[in-house]
């Protein structure tokens, strides 16, 4: 965190007039423990980019929601939320932060809207993946997300990912429990295969990579090709 702030203060003296750096030097500030020092320089962010991208008021948010400025944070995060309206997390920490705030019903809302978006997300996610160095205020967090709603722990199990090459003319076997049926695939196209649980999910990326769709069918088969899209 230390290391971080130093950075970003020496980013702010080589470009003292860009919103970017000022922004960093607030992000570290709030995710080292020091929100309170971080707000005043947020504000000077949005003044200097009041166009600003989403993460820039969410940001500002957590640092209002770590003072306790709970009806600000909350502003801030639908702020977030109407740049980048399928960003998941605005809508974790605004589900929080209505928790806090005792506005249970929207608080539901908005941990819906996670979940919608992001099936998968758990409270051990966030818990392994927050930077915040204060402990008090993630497990403050965690317990207003929980109030909310999100789930402590995925159902959601770990996909195994294969990829697989479709020749002209060919479908993919598509297998859910017992039940098999053919999937019928553009030619040439390349086929992700990924298993939750006991069902199968076939993603198709179709003519994304001009190098890839000029490559011949057969020459798809050979392993080396294979390795060579796996790695």
């Amino acid at each position: 965190y230390d290391r971080a702030i130093a950075e970003a203060e020496r980013a702010v003296t080589l470009e003292p007039g860009s919103a970017w750096p000022i922004f960093s030097h607030a992000v570290a500030l709030t995710r080292a423990g020091r929100p309170e020092e971080a707000i005043p320089l947020f504000k000077k962010a949005i003044r200097l980019n009041p166009l600003g991208e989403a993460n820039l008021y969410r940001n500002y948010a957590l640092a209002l929601q770590y003072t306790e400025q709970l009806e600000a944070a909350a502003a801030s995060y639908r702020k977030a939320i109407e740049l980048a309206p399928e960003y998941f997390w605005s809508h974790a920490h605004l589900a929080a932060t209505y928790s806090m705030m005792g506005r249970d019903k929207e608080a539901r809302a908005e941990a819906a809207e996670v979940m919608r978006i992001n099936p998968s997300f758990s409270l051990e996610f966030f818990s392994k993946t927050t930077a915040t160095k204060d402990q008090s205020q993630v497990e403050k967090t965690i317990n207003a997300m929980r109030k909310a709603g999100l789930p402590t722990s995925s159902g959601i199990k770990t996909a195994t990912v294969g990829i697989e090459v479709i020749p002209k003319d060919r479908s993919l076997t598509d297998k859910s429990g017992n039940a098999t049926r053919k999937v019928k695939l553009p030619a040439d196209s390349i086929a992700l295969s990924a298993t939750v649980g006991t069902e199968d999910i076939v993603l198709k990326l179709q003519e994304t990579i001009s190098c890839i769709n000029s490559l011949s069918s057969q020459s798809f088969k050979d392993s080396n090709m294979k390795k060579a899209l796996a790695n």
